[in-house]
């Protein structure tokens, strides 16, 4: 139907009718017309094998976003993906709609922001556009970073500091259609390993750009990049930024994220003519940086990683647990809210080959609970976390929390409780610091002594979470892997849970780990005295 519309003055009244609702309705159909209109070409649309072509899943996004379905949007994809001509199609799209539409267009510069705003422009004034649509823009106000149209709407371009803003987007009534704020780049690829340049991004973000929707309940923010590290903006809408979220909708950020790897889980090339499967392999082969970060929106190398994630058996069916337990890492202080607490319960079998026992024990997640809670609520919450591990058929009778400020409150509640054992992690300087720790313990993942099931309800964060612990500490989280390596150190290492050897009961655990804290706090103690 596209063709059609090269003489849309000669088209009969139900076609024409037609084709315009198709475009109201399609931004994908849209932005192809447009596209061709300003390029004088057609976009080429990939069909990539196992999944729908990126143009696809980012007008779907967009779409939902303008229509007011969703407000907090990220989207991360691969450079020169289109991501920035799609961007500026929606915007002309929503104006289509709603000529009285209210836009705030930001990057990381004020003149690339114009750029992108002039195109805006151009789709508007031109011709197809006029021919179906309403919106004009007035002649008092149409510079390339600043235009209104003749029904009162606005588009203004900005750079990363915000200056110059001045107008809201969006509409203060609940409609769709009524404008957004795009931040399309925030970050400069040089700045991306500058804490200070992360920090001023995010200072920007929540004093000013969050601030500037004329209806916060309505008008989306939708952030479009390509990753660069671990805490650039979209690290920091999705995970929080030291512990802390970034803004109150930390969760519909991370269920409305949109994130598009080059390659897929089977290893197929997004955009093959783009960059083939062949081109993307080799790229990880000699610059892990760029294919992890850039093209597979995922910026940590693996060979950075402590765990290797790749190791930990994923199972289709649960072994046969012999025993349980719990770990628990608290929150770091009593004034930490919100730093995350993990509760997670560990099952305990002998790793068996062709129906023959190896010899060895393996550790299987059953369970975790990442909560973000104030102190004085921790009791009620692994109260409930211990309710719902009663329901394995083999329950367990000892939990192991981390014995600091936030712990030792929970320790001293739960003591004292019925058919549950809880006991103290003490942190001396044999213990070593984390990284130490999880280095220690990363060793028996690597020998495929930790499972999870797959269809575990908790298995993505599981194995998302460790694949993002490194060597120089660079994660924004590491309290799951905390109750990882408490685990490892426990069952695999002390064998204080179970001994396939002498078949310790867990009733023997209990004095057993008591008995290894009083020989540290004596070893500590004589330490500092000058031995």
């Amino acid at each position: 139907m596209l063709d059609l519309l090269d003489d849309i003055h000669d088209l009969p009244d139900r076609t024409f009718d037609a084709i315009r609702q198709r475009l109201l309705d399609d931004l994908l159909y849209f932005f192809q017309y447009a596209f061709w209109k300003m390029k004088g070409k057609w976009p080429e649309i990939p069909q990539p094998i196992g999944r729908v072509n990126h143009f696809q899943q980012l007008a779907d996004k967009f779409s939902s976003a303008l229509r007011g379905e969703v407000t907090e949007v990220n989207i991360n994809i691969p450079s020169r993906y289109g991501k920035t001509l799609m961007a500026c199609s929606a915007t002309a799209w929503c104006y289509a709609h709603q000529p009285a539409a209210n836009f705030i267009y930001g990057s990381h510069g004020k003149s690339l922001a114009a750029e992108q705003t002039e195109y805006v422009r151009e789709i508007i004034q031109s011709h197809f556009f006029q021919v179906f649509f309403d919106a004009r823009i007035s002649k008092s106000t149409w510079a390339k970073h600043n235009f209104k149209t003749i029904q009162g709407g606005h588009t203004i371009a900005v750079g990363a500091d915000g200056t110059g803003i001045g107008r809201g987007a969006g509409l203060k009534g609940d409609e769709p259609f009524g404008g957004a704020i795009m931040l399309d780049d925030m970050l400069k690829s040089e700045e991306a390993f500058s804490p200070a340049a992360r920090e001023r991004i995010r200072r920007i973000f929540s004093q000013v750009f969050v601030n500037r929707r004329n209806n916060p309940e309505w008008t989306p923010i939708i952030h479009i990049s390509q990753r660069l590290d671990q805490q650039d903006l979209s690290g920091q809408l999705l995970d929080g930024v030291n512990k802390k979220p970034i803004d109150v909708y930390q969760k519909q950020w991370r269920e409305n994220a949109l994130i598009i790897p080059a390659l897929d889980d089977a290893e197929n090339a997004l955009w093959p003519s783009m960059h083939s499967k062949k081109y993307l392999l080799d790229l990880k082969k000699v610059d892990e940086y760029t294919f992890y970060a850039i093209f597979q929106q995922c910026p940590i190398s693996p060979g950075n990683r402590i765990f290797k994630i790749e190791h930990i058996k994923c199972l289709k069916e649960e072994p046969n647990i012999v025993a349980t337990f719990i770990t628990a890492d608290t929150a770091e202080t009593v004034d930490d809210v919100n730093s995350a607490t993990v509760f997670s319960l560990w099952g305990i079998y002998e790793i068996e080959f062709n129906g023959q026992k190896s010899g060895m024990l393996g550790l299987h997640s059953l369970s975790c609970r990442e909560i973000w809670v104030a102190p004085e609520d921790l009791d009620d919450e692994f109260e409930y976390f211990y309710s719902v591990c009663l329901r394995h058929h083999v329950k367990p009778t000892l939990a192991f929390i981390e014995k600091k400020s936030t712990g030792v409150t929970l320790l001293s509640r739960m003591k004292n409780k019925p058919g549950l054992a809880v006991v103290d992690i003490e942190r001396t300087g044999k213990s070593g610091n984390k990284t130490a720790r999880f280095v220690k313990t990363a060793v028996f993942v690597a020998k495929g002594q930790v499972s999870i099931n797959r269809s575990a309800y908790h298995y993505e964060k599981f194995l998302e979470h460790l694949g993002q612990i490194t060597l120089s500490g660079s994660q924004a989280h590491d309290d799951i892997a905390d109750t990882l390596s408490d685990a490892i150190q426990i069952a695999l290492i002390d064998k204080s849970i179970y001994n396939n050897v002498d078949d310790t009961p867990n009733s023997q655990a209990v004095d057993k780990i008591l008995l290894a804290n009083k020989r540290r706090r004596f070893s500590c103690s004589q330490y500092s005295n000058g031995m």
